[in-house]
């Protein structure tokens, strides 16, 4: 015999869940919200709590509130105070002022002579304690609370203040400039012969000449620079002593050239320009090199470790003492010559020869 399905009796809590979706369902008809409720939404869901005195079934209390939620640019007000009027001393209000919203340990008023309590006078207002509810994002924000309008008045006008100063003494600056200016010369032949540029390089170097004289102006590095590119107007320049295509090299952007210009059949007393390494290859730089060479070649013959950049002052010392003894030895070895094998009056520059000289 084929099983035969048995549906379990009705009980009488089927028979109250039946009533039940039926009243749920015309509830849910007469409800005032603008959107729809399912009528199969449970009753635990469309109900709302008592204390919301909510008489029809709605979901408005399920939703987030927004009505909780504090705007950004809400924030505490600063030093209101309520406008009601206090006639008498209240207990627990401040002991010094009579405010109701601080105690006298956290008042910032002066204190009286005559406390409000003991007074029982000339109470001082409440202030505004507001409870601001911030949601998480207004609670981290850096900005909340900042009001642009103060930005405006104290940043703001303060700046254009130091702005119209700045403007008012440079135009007093260039007014005192303009009384001092000297009168204008007409220009001759020569001026009009001149370029731009050059007119501007002689009001430089004029300039240059008369701040050397400032101990203070002399340590400006432009002035530093212009003297060291300016050249009189009197000389030659540099690139015209030796106009030929095999000369030395010039080089416009340093304003160099480093190797002598003249011909080798020029003498040497009639060169009036013989080239920028005849300014380095003078003074103490052939004594620097010739002690460069003293150190290298004691540090190659292992004797004494020495170097000119981190010892300068053990290497000069100790190229001194080497000269000292090599023109003693020499001067002992010159003496045992003279008297082996004679010849010292040959030795010696006449005066007349010196004369000359």
């Amino acid at each position: 015999m084929a099983h035969q399905f048995k549906s379990r009796p009705i009980t009488p809590f089927d028979n109250y869940r039946q009533t039940r979706s039926a009243a749920n369902v015309e509830e849910i008809e007469q409800s005032t919200d603008d959107k729809l409720i399912s009528p199969h939404m449970p009753q635990y869901i469309t109900k709302a709590p008592w204390y919301l005195n909510k008489e029809k079934p709605t979901l408005s209390h399920q939703r987030a509130q927004d009505s909780i939620k504090v705007p950004l640019d809400k924030w505490y007000s600063r030093g209101v105070k309520q406008a009601k009027k206090i006639t008498k001393f209240r207990k627990g209000a401040c002991e010094n002022c009579g405010a109701m919203s601080h105690t006298a340990k956290f008042c910032v008023d002066r204190p009286r002579k005559k406390s409000a309590k003991n007074a029982n006078r000339t109470f001082g207002h409440d202030e505004e304690v507001q409870e601001i509810k911030l949601n998480f994002e207004a609670k981290i924000d850096r900005w909340n609370g900042f009001d642009p309008e103060m930005y405006n008045k104290e940043v703001i006008q303060e700046w254009n203040a130091q702005e119209e100063e700045r403007k008012k003494l440079i135009a007093q600056q260039l007014l005192e400039e303009k009384i001092k200016e000297p009168v204008e010369v007409p220009k001759n032949d020569m001026d009009e012969m001149l370029s731009d540029s050059d007119l501007d390089n002689i009001d430089e170097a004029e300039e240059a000449n008369i701040n050397e004289q400032d101990p203070e102006l002399r340590k400006n590095p432009r002035i530093k620079t212009l003297n060291k590119n300016l050249r009189s107007r009197q000389e030659t320049v540099k690139y015209l002593h030796n106009v030929w295509d095999n000369t030395a090299h010039y080089d416009g952007k340093s304003r160099a050239m480093r190797t002598n210009p003249n011909d080798v059949e020029v003498d040497e007393k009639d060169q009036i320009y013989k080239g920028d390494n005849i300014k380095i290859y003078s003074g103490n730089y052939l004594d620097l090199m010739d002690q460069e060479n003293f150190t290298k070649d004691a540090k190659e013959k292992g004797e004494v470790d020495l170097n000119n950049v981190s010892m300068p002052s053990q290497a000069e010392l100790a190229f001194k003492h080497f000269k000292q003894k090599k023109t003693t030895m020499m001067s002992e070895k010159q003496k045992e010559l003279y008297e082996k094998y004679g010849g010292k009056e040959h030795s010696e520059i006449p005066d007349e020869v010196k004369k000359k000289a």
